[in-house]
């Protein structure tokens, strides 16, 4: 009696977790996205100029991926500092990493990330990009690769980096080293 009376109680005990297990499991909602989510480091000087390259960059690359997929690609950029670059990418919190300059951390060189190199022939000095992407998804790889070409060039974002990189005359300095008879407008 005392044993039936105990499988009585574990049987109800496992009953009421069960059911408690298949509610939690009706409450959990998945969702998917297609939005690409690109982190951005820039150590450009804050500013307009600044936001309008990364605000073209990220639709000239929504741009040529829908135009790649057959359908509507989002793309979410965000800044980010060079110090959890490395860990955010290699965690999955990026799909991939936009670095504006010359410059890109040791710590995505070492990594498993591919690192693509361009060069922006519009403005003076030119402007120097590099696209990482984590080796682990080749698909994707193969899709942003393809893509970013097309985005560099286009006209939107060639104009954005072009006024970003323009040459800013002060024309109090150059009043001011006119009658100096220097040549330095960069006080």
């Amino acid at each position: 009696m005392r044993a039936l009376l105990g499988f009585c109680v574990l049987t109800t005990c496992l009953a009421a977790q069960l059911t408690a297990a298949e509610s939690a499991v009706e409450n959990v909602k998945v969702q998917a996205s297609s939005d690409l989510r690109v982190a951005i480091l820039d150590m450009s000087r804050p500013g307009p100029d600044r936001a309008a390259v990364h605000k073209a960059f990220a639709a000239s690359l929504g741009q040529s991926m829908s135009k790649q997929c057959g359908g509507p690609v989002g793309v979410k950029v965000t800044e980010v500092d060079a110090m959890r670059l490395s860990f955010d990418l290699a965690s999955g919190a990026y799909d991939a990493a936009f670095v504006i300059g010359e410059t890109v951390p040791a710590a995505l060189r070492k990594g498993n990330f591919e690192i693509i190199r361009s060069v922006s022939e519009v403005g003076s000095p030119a402007r120097v990009f590099n696209m990482v992407v984590p080796t682990e998804d080749p698909s994707l790889q193969k899709m942003i690769v393809s893509s970013l070409g097309e985005a560099l060039a286009n006209p939107k974002f060639q104009e954005a980096v072009s006024r970003s990189v323009a040459i800013r005359v002060n024309a109090d300095s150059l009043k001011k080293a006119a009658k100096e008879s220097v040549a330095d407008t960069t006080r």
